[in-house]
């Protein structure tokens, strides 16, 4: 049914857990709002949620406009929504681009201030008609927020059980790794045309900052995520007043340096690593070593050319990697940078995903290794229902083709609607928004109301 330009997806799922006990339950799911200002169709959109008469809402993310700092609208929309038994969310990629961390505190108490429960890879248990519904949700997996043991943890076996995650990406088993976003690192109209350095993405959960178990030779492994990346130096750098420096780009004496295959008397600790260098036997699918005038020692070490491919989750066993070894040291702090160049200057193809042989995070985990998955998700196929929105239904979609864009590695098939997967059964919202252009095309967007007649 299509009402005031919103289509209303009825589902009915006969779950063998959702038994009659749960007859008249309604959910209704919404996702990717982007709300951008309070008017008519955010007044339609409330209108046709309670319409429904929902026992609950979730919403699967991206309840803001990506880069624009401005939530107000949304808060609004989501503290009119009335459900009879509580409102749920969890967070998507556009939710995490608040900055700075004081403006996303803000959001999140907006949020709790609407009665929105927001879960960020933790669960609750809700009640319907006397009986349990084990509710777990993970945060952003498109930033790799998500940690789907830690959201199940504690959640009781043998209940009915609902997942909500902002990308359908969740079921995947994604590696473990640090994300080096180029273009992400300053302002974003602040691109760099040519070389800059870059640490973690700036949208990311960590810090780049890592340590090492032992003494001695350790392995780094670099794989694509958006091709069309070229580097030429990576750092493992212990000096906070040197993260300063290559922050504000005040690097010409280090550069200067490195051009030579020198460390700078001043900093006798810091990890130099050539990529160009690397044993070509080592350098997997793309990865190939070129001359450019513009890299330190003359050559660079690039994913090209650029087939316009996006991984959007890093892979245990990736097709396009390289890896190189170098030497460091027990117990001391570095922080990753790396020297990069997007082709073209884009920011679809500056960013890659960085693991170790044995790395440690800053609090003590062992993290980012290679060959490894981020979580076991053993639990997975315990989950009953698997609510995910994100590739907005791939939002402007083309006759006999289907959509042109997914922004999931499940790739066309999974941009919209309803998927068995294991045990559990995946749905794919359309969502309500529009994200880079503001145009649907032969994908109109929805809200899903979900019922559990036997």
């Amino acid at each position: 049914m299509l009402a005031n330009g919103i289509r209303v997806e009825r589902i009915n799922l006969p779950l063998p857990r959702f038994d009659r006990q749960f007859e008249g339950l309604v959910i209704v799911q919404i996702s990717d709002l982007h709300i951008r200002r309070f008017a008519g169709r955010e007044r339609r959109l409330i209108d046709l949620v309670h319409r429904e008469r929902p026992d609950f809402i979730f919403i699967t993310g991206d309840l803001v406009v990506n880069y624009t700092n401005d939530f107000g609208a949304a808060l609004k929309v989501v503290d009119a929504l009335k459900a009879k038994c509580g409102k749920y969310a969890v967070l998507g990629n556009a939710d995490h681009t608040l900055k700075p961390k004081l403006l996303f505190d803000n959001f999140m108490a907006g949020l709790r201030g609407a009665n929105v429960a927001v879960l960020q890879n933790s669960n609750v248990q809700l009640s319907y008609a006397g009986q349990r519904i084990g509710l777990a949700g993970v945060d952003d997996p498109f930033f790799l927020f998500d940690n789907f043991d830690e959201a199940v943890r504690g959640l009781p076996t043998g209940i009915p059980t609902i997942l909500l995650s902002h990308s359908p990406d969740v079921v995947l088993a994604r590696a473990d790794a640090l994300v080096v976003n180029l273009l992400d690192t300053g302002r974003r109209e602040e691109f760099f045309k040519t070389w800059g350095w870059a640490t973690t993405t700036y949208f990311g959960p960590e810090s780049g900052e890592l340590f090492f178990a032992r003494d001695g030779t350790h392995t780094l492994r670099v794989q694509s995520r958006q091709e069309g990346v070229s580097l030429d130096t990576i750092l493992l750098n212990p000096y906070p007043e040197l993260d300063d420096k290559l922050a504000a780009k005040c690097v010409d004496d280090l550069e200067k340096s490195l051009r030579t295959r020198s460390v700078p008397d001043r900093y006798p600790g810091l990890v130099v690593i050539h990529p160009p260098l690397a044993d070509q036997r080592r350098c997997r699918g793309k990865w190939k070593k070129s001359t450019d005038p513009g890299a330190l020692l003359g050559h660079r070490l690039g994913d090209l050319p650029a087939r316009r491919s996006w991984r959007y989750q890093p892979l245990v066993d990736p097709v396009d990697y390289f890896e190189i070894d170098f030497q460091a040291k027990k117990d001391v702090r570095y922080r990753l940078w790396m020297r990069m160049k997007a082709l073209n200057g884009s920011p679809l193809t500056d960013s890659v995903y960085v693991q170790f042989s044995d790395a440690l995070d800053i609090s003590g985990h062992r993290r980012y290794l290679i060959g490894k998955p981020a979580h076991t998700k053993s639990r997975l196929d315990e989950v009953d229902l698997i609510l995910t929105g994100h590739t907005h239904g791939g939002q402007i979609r083309v006759p006999f083709h289907g959509a042109i864009e997914t922004m999931t590695s499940l790739g066309r098939r999974y941009a919209a609607g309803l998927h068995p997967f294991g045990k559990s059964v995946l749905y794919v919202s359309r969502g309500i928004g529009c994200s880079g252009v503001p145009i649907r095309f032969l994908c109109p967007p929805e809200v899903t109301v979900f019922s559990f007649a036997a």
